[in-house]
């Protein structure tokens, strides 16, 4: 991998540390997932016109159907991690619902599409979920009854909602068609956000009242839809500079920014075999990609 490429991903991962930030800086913000969804959907839409205005394919039948099942998997996606961070701590919830979401995707692809895992990978998720399993424990050791492992539980559902839209996304990216990226992402963006509109309208939560509360979050959750999207976009980049395994690789350098996060922002007690346990989940994640 390039300078150039190592860069991009690296400054890739920081912004995907720092939108999930900001979404635990408001974790008692029912509307917090929506107004990001949403402003990342706002976010797409000059990149999409610039690619329209260029003459960019309709998209095909199938494409449509790929970018709809993605937008309800990331809805369940994005719901679980927000959950997660008003049940528990950035530097345990990121580092597993990351870590975990590769090991998940490598099952699928065992169960689903018949595909091997060969020793180095067998022995990769070992240590991933070695390293998840020490972190989740150090990280709720102080919790007692429920309280402990609501955090655990929404990383997973988190990680599994993770896994399954990234595989969605790469079935309908190789589709025949050769879809326009941007406008597969711009409509997989507008389905998320019609879900989850459509789910917390149906909890009543998404009202009147709701929006005229949030209407100060506005411009903190735009900026995190450009660190979203934009982060996303650095990564297509680096693509383009190194090899694909590798930059999946050095996108997880998120886990322990996560957890230096944790520490100097959120003031959340990390210890030492909390480090030592994102140290080995994020190994084993490198090992899997490499």
């Amino acid at each position: 991998m390039s300078l150039l490429a190592f860069g991009l991903v690296f400054l890739s991962a920081a912004l995907h540390v720092a939108w999930n930030s900001l979404a635990r800086s408001q974790r008692h913000e029912p509307l917090s997932a929506w107004l990001l969804a949403s402003a990342g959907l706002v976010v797409l839409l000059p990149p999409f016109a610039w690619s329209a205005a260029c003459g960019s394919a309709w998209l095909a039948p199938e494409v449509v159907g790929y970018a709809a099942l993605s937008g309800a998997i990331e809805t369940v996606a994005f719901l679980a991690l927000t959950a997660g961070y008003r049940e528990s701590d950035l530097s345990l919830v990121y580092p597993l619902s990351r870590g975990l979401a590769p090991v998940v995707a490598a099952a699928a692809g065992v169960l689903l599409a018949s595909e091997r895992i060969g020793v180095r990978a067998a022995s990769a998720i070992g240590v991933v979920l070695a390293g998840a399993a020490w972190l989740a424990a150090t990280a709720t050791r102080a919790l007692d009854g429920a309280a402990r492992w609501r955090g655990v539980k929404w990383s997973l559902l988190s990680a599994c909602a993770v896994a399954g839209y990234h595989l969605s996304d790469r079935a309908a990216l190789r589709h025949p068609s050769a879809p326009d990226t941007f406008a597969y992402f711009l409509l997989m963006q507008l389905f998320l956000v019609l879900f989850m509109s459509a789910w917390l309208m149906a909890r009543r939560v998404l009202t009147r009242a709701a929006l005229r509360r949030v209407v100060p979050l506005v411009p903190r959750m735009v900026l995190g839809g450009l660190l979203m999207q934009g982060g996303y976009w650095l990564v297509l980049l680096a693509l383009k500079q190194g090899a694909s395994s590798l930059v999946v690789a050095t996108r997880n350098l998120g886990i322990p920014l996560s957890l230096l996060v944790g520490v100097l922002w959120f003031r959340e007690p990390v210890d030492r075999p909390r480090w030592l346990a994102a140290a080995l989940l994020t190994a084993g994640i490198l090992l899997l990609a490499t």
